[in-house]
């Protein structure tokens, strides 16, 4: 999306009309005030095609204010590991106010099954998988989701690869 930010004096007009009609003559006369009730440099934005003041842009959602940026994603959280608390194939939810991150790895310790193979689930739809088939190095898969406040998620594993486990299972939260 794009937004451009520029300064410009917006102007409201109050004509004052003078018709006088000469013959097929029109004479108009008009004044004009300037900026009646508006800040002179007001900041006016263009968000998504659209013109508006800077203060609604903010008030609509349309930008965000350093207050948003002071408690978005990372801010206040800290990485936690939770891999004693977890399982395979169950669903979890994200109860907090805000995204949490979510790095999981699984890994594959059976030396004559070659690859491992990893899917995340948010609100029960498959928004990622990850997987190696490479038997020339690590069998492990690793996978890193955001996961939206309020959102149910949940790591499954392709049990036919003989898969290991969890190995790491660490959240931003």
């Amino acid at each position: 999306m794009e937004i451009k930010i520029n300064v410009r004096k917006k102007h409201m007009y109050i004509l004052s009309v003078l018709i006088v009609a000469i013959g097929s003559i029109l004479f108009v006369q008009g004044q004009g005030v300037n900026n009646f009730g508006h800040d002179s440099n007001e900041l006016y934005v263009t968000v998504g095609g659209v013109d508006m003041s800077l203060k609604e842009a903010i008030n609509n959602g349309k930008l965000v204010t350093s207050d948003d940026v002071a408690n978005g994603l990372g801010v206040g959280q800290t990485w936690t590991d939770v891999k004693a608390s977890r399982s395979l194939d169950t669903d979890y939810t994200n109860s907090g106010s805000k995204p949490i991150m979510v790095s999981v790895t699984t890994w594959n310790p059976n030396p004559n099954v070659n690859g491992c193979e990893i899917s995340f689930y948010i609100d029960s739809e498959r928004v990622a998988r990850n997987s190696n088939n490479n038997d020339k190095y690590s069998k492990t898969c690793p996978i890193y989701i955001l996961v939206p406040a309020g959102s149910t998620y949940k790591v499954t594993s392709d049990p036919y690869r003989g898969h290991g486990g969890i190995q790491l299972w660490h959240e931003l939260k």
